[in-house]
């Protein structure tokens, strides 16, 4: 055991405690022996790690948990040790984060706020603390690791100040595996107490009798050979400190010299060899005198809570994230409220713990996240203003507000949508998504390499998507816009789809319509599948071609999800002399004088199914080829309404439109440019001679 620890004196818990299967801690007739050795759990090593402080604890909550008819646990130790004593707490003093001395590279936003996880060391009350507000799982879901580790840099390199650094070995699969946050059961203290005086040996009988065991810290000197008992000598130096669990007490003997306490160690038992200060049977004996020598801590935990699932754990870990035009890494290392005995004695106490991690953008920009968490719902946010805030800092009025749900918490992805004006009546949704990384360093392929596009209108949508979203998957056709779907009334707020929905792994299939709100361009429809239905509302990203994302409800519950876009359709172009492609005969023709305000009409025949055409009117021709963003500008300013930029096929790949055209040549400019465009977005395009001069009839 370390004796040097960032953790400052904790709080005794209030005297009154809930007793589950226990009976009262009360005072009863001497006995002179007391033996709970058939109620421990199996030995232990924790190696060369000073972890014995969370050993003792998890020897006593196994011990409780077995009392109160819950069998005999294994419990992990690691992420007792790893998770929830170091890696998910948070330094309590903030001073030391926000001043720039010293490692000044690694001060203020970019300075690391938690611990390696590895690290042992600490106080039985501590750790006691720590596990009443934290849990842990079994041990198969991360089981303890006597080494392996190889921490680079080493331990005592001022790099471990760098937050990204320190998340890079805490957060990565190989140290925290997924399974470790997604076990269906963990397990916890209800609550406990300590002795006032530790080396009070008649409390800790007292204790012993009640049927509890005691976690008991010490310095460690005197004589501790295996197979005697232990027995203190002031000639020998204190080398060291240590924790170990009190099961028992024997003063059968007339001698008083061979009273002692029976105590389960965490060195192995008896598959140590001689040195390792074990009887025969595992256990280890330690004098009377010995305790009261070298006591330090004494308590015992007086209830355990109902082991349950902790779906909240699941957003720990590091996240490649994209909202829209802004992507980089979010690590989440912290669950809000989760570090309250770090700063129960620290100044200003208590107060709100709002903290999650911090968000390193690809721009080089760092940013402190706090936030909520409850269930497979996260909230959060960050201040661009004030990069470095504080633990407490609640969402200022104007900042971006996130909200996002776990969709798959075995491969790590959730989604969700984010507001830039969240608290006014001009809010801005948008969509955005993250997925946990298969290693620490992997980027997650469909988070970059999309070409950046203008998008904004209904037809972004148009082609087959693939969705993910709670409880199932499937592939989403969209296949024509068609407002005649909408109501009259409201048809100059939404925009309609005709859809169908195919679920994954059952073919089962249906028809829906969507609703595209031409304000927001949201896409809002309802999925029917297996489960039930999931009516969702998704946006497609205005950078990233073939990405959708947002929030939806199935049933009771919140759910993200988000959408690729499948395949490349072809790209066809139509006007005068028009190469064919694809077999796709074409009929363009201009009726009436166009600078006199006459009509073009377009006629499409054995078109793909589920196609558009956009119509660009103006001066500009495109010999060279096109980018999308360049004609868009063109759409707006030259037709009457951006309704007017789309002709869908029907079923058989027919297609026909009159358009009113602009009044004035000046207005219209010299050229009609028409193309077939999908999938939209589709980068860069070569021209084919598909500019048409107004009034060279066909």
């Amino acid at each position: 055991m370390n004796l040097r620890s960032p953790f400052r004196p904790l709080r005794r818990l209030g005297a009154t405690t809930l007793i589950l299967a226990f009976g009262a801690a009360v005072s009863a007739p001497a006995q002179t022996r007391v033996d709970l050795r058939a109620a421990q759990s199996a030995f232990s090593d924790q190696g060369g790690r000073d972890n014995c402080i969370t050993f003792s604890v998890i020897a006593a909550m196994e011990a409780a948990y077995w009392r109160a008819g819950y069998g005999t646990l294994d419990l992990s130790e690691e992420f007792g040790s790893f998770m929830a004593t170091w890696a998910l707490g948070l330094h309590p003093n903030w001073d030391d984060s926000d001043k720039y001395e010293n490692n000044w590279r690694y001060k203020g936003v970019r300075y690391s706020e938690n611990y390696i996880g590895v690290l042992g060391g600490g106080s039985g009350r501590g750790v006691l603390d720590i596990l009443s507000h934290n849990r842990v799982p079994e041990e198969p879901y991360m089981p303890y690791r006597l080494s392996g580790y190889g921490l680079s840099p080493a331990l005592d390199d001022p790099a471990w100040n760098d937050q990204r650094t320190l998340d890079s070995f805490n957060l990565d699969p190989h140290n925290l595996p997924r399974s470790a946050l997604l076990a269906p059961r963990y397990f916890g203290i209800q609550s406990y107490e300590t002795l006032s005086n530790a080396r009070d040996t008649d409390a800790i009988e007292a204790v012993l009798r009640s049927g509890k065991e005691v976690i008991f810290d010490c310095t460690l000197g005197g004589n501790r050979d295996s197979g005697t008992i232990w027995q203190p000598d002031p000639t020998k130096p204190i080398d060291g400190a240590h924790s170990m669990l009190i099961v028992g007490y024997d003063r059968t003997s007339s001698d008083p010299k061979q009273h002692h306490f029976i105590v389960k160690n965490s060195w192995g038992g008896r598959t140590l060899p001689r040195g390792a200060g074990t009887m025969p049977d595992g256990f280890t004996h330690i004098s009377y005198d010995y305790l009261r020598t070298h006591g330090s801590f004494a308590g015992y935990i007086t209830a355990v809570q109902r082991p349950s699932a902790w779906e909240e754990l699941g957003f720990l870990g590091r996240w490649n994230f994209s909202y829209d035009g802004t992507a980089g890494l979010l690590d989440i290392y912290h669950l809000p409220g989760s570090g309250t005995h770090f700063f129960n004695d620290a100044p200003s106490w208590p107060f709100v713990d709002r903290r999650l991690g911090t968000f390193f953008a690809d721009d080089g920009s760092v940013y402190r996240v706090n936030g909520n968490v409850v269930g497979r719902r996260i909230e959060f946010w960050f201040d661009t203003t004030e990069p470095h805030m504080k633990w407490t800092k609640e969402r200022t009025p104007g900042q971006k507000r996130f909200v996002f749900y776990m969709i798959n918490p075995q491969t790590g992805e959730m989604a969700g949508n984010f507001e830039r004006n969240p608290d006014t009546t001009a809010a801005t949704p948008r969509g955005g998504y993250a997925r946990v990384a298969s290693s620490i360093l992997a980027r997650d392929g469909f988070l970059s390499g999309m070409p950046r596009h203008g998008g904004g209108t209904p037809e972004q949508y148009l082609g087959e998507w693939h969705l993910r979203f709670a409880p199932t998957e499937g592939r989403l056709l969209v296949r024509t816009r068609d407002d005649s779907l909408v109501d009259a009334s409201v048809r100059h707020l939404f925009a309609g789809l005709r859809c169908r929905f195919i679920q994954d792994g059952t073919g089962r299939a249906h028809e829906l319509v969507a609703l595209v709100n031409k304000q927001t361009n949201g896409l809002t429809c309802t999925l029917s599948h297996s489960f039930g239905s999931t009516v969702f509302t998704a946006y497609g990203f205005t950078w990233q071609t073939g990405v959708l994302a947002g929030t939806g409800t199935w049933g009771s519950r919140g759910t993200g999800i988000y959408g690729r876009r499948l395949g490349d359709l072809p790209i066809v172009y139509l006007g005068l002399g028009a190469k064919l492609q694809n077999g796709v005969r074409m009929r363009h023709d201009v009726v009436g004088q166009p600078i006199l305000g006459g009509k073009l009409e377009l006629t499409l025949e054995n078109a793909p199914e589920q196609s558009g055409v956009a119509l660009i009117l103006g001066d500009k021709a495109f010999p060279d080829g096109f980018r999308r963003e360049d004609l868009l500008p063109e759409c707006l300013l030259y037709t009457v309404s951006q309704e007017y930029l789309w002709l869908n096929t029907d079923a058989k790949g027919r297609a026909s439109r009159v358009l009113e055209l602009p009044n004035t040549k000046e207005a219209l400019g010299q050229h009609v440019v028409s193309q077939f465009l999908v999938p939209l977005g589709n980068g860069n395009a070569t021209s084919n001679g598909c500019d048409t001069t107004i009034g060279e009839g066909d």
